[in-house]
């Protein structure tokens, strides 16, 4: 960082400790158009995002936290910025994860442990409170699906994907996803003719475009290959190889099927 960067930090230092956070918003932004892409503009970005959550500029400041982690991306602040970001914003279950990955990076923060802990809490309270009916809207029934999933609950994530879908109209944008998620839920189960029934339905999606083709082929293919139908495997696993050749999942299925087959 050179002279003229530092100078314009501190400026913004001094304005950010006097909770003055426009202030300082207006010297960070000198200071990185000076060199937007140097590493050390990782700090002033860093601060700019605190800045912005300050004024409670919440996708601002998540941008900002990119930002931080495209430059340092082993670096503590960027993910620590997401937390907090999402912390403001109420939105505990990325607060929680973007906390973890930040503690990941700085193992031994115990500031940033006391924050995971009481996300999951909040978390563990939330979904034991809660029940597929109460949810209202695709999106929180899928958020806490997913929670339960990462939990390896899958019997209940499955209840709230399916949820999902009951409050969901067909043309909704994340319908497809809703079912690979179920689908995902019933392989962990070894129910593998739902898992391919459920692949069926998000292929079948208007929403189902390129990313969420492939990982429908994809699981319907482990399915496949979990029902011992190597023929059809095979076939999802050569689809998702036309659609991005060189897919290692893809390629490594291949393998194994024809090797059954030959």
């Amino acid at each position: 960082m050179n002279a003229q960067q530092q100078e314009f930090k501190a400026k913004g230092n001094e304005f950010f400790k006097a909770r003055q956070f426009a202030q300082a918003i207006e010297w960070y932004t000198k200071a990185i158009d000076v060199d937007p892409r140097i590493v050390e503009a990782a700090a002033l970005y860093s601060n700019r995002a605190a800045s912005y959550v300050g004024l409670k500029e919440i996708e601002k400041a998540l941008r900002d936290a990119d930002a931080v982690i495209a430059l340092k991306p082993d670096w503590v602040k960027g993910y620590f910025r997401k937390g907090t970001a999402y912390e403001e914003k109420g939105d505990i279950d990325l607060a929680e994860k973007f906390y973890t990955q930040a503690l990941g990076k700085e193992k031994e923060n115990q500031d940033i442990s006391k924050k995971v802990q009481y996300f999951r809490d909040r978390i563990m309270a939330r979904n034991k409170a809660m029940t597929p009916a109460k949810c209202k809207t695709a999106k929180e029934a899928k958020t806490i699906g997913n929670s339960f999933f990462k939990a390896s609950n899958y019997e209940s994530a499955c209840d709230y994907y399916t949820r999902a879908l009951e409050v969901s109209d067909e043309g909704h944008a994340e319908r497809h996803i809703f079912y690979t998620n179920r689908a995902i839920c019933h392989a962990q189960q070894h129910n593998f003719k739902q898992t391919i029934v459920d692949c069926n339905d998000a292929l079948d999606c208007s929403s189902c475009e390129r990313d969420g083709k492939m990982k429908a082929l994809l699981r319907r293919a482990l399915a496949f290959e979990g029902l011992e139908k190597w023929k059809q495997a095979l076939a999802d696993f050569t689809e998702v190889n036309q659609i991005a050749p060189g897919t290692l999942q893809a390629t490594q299925g291949v393998q194994r099927c024809r090797r059954m087959l030959a």
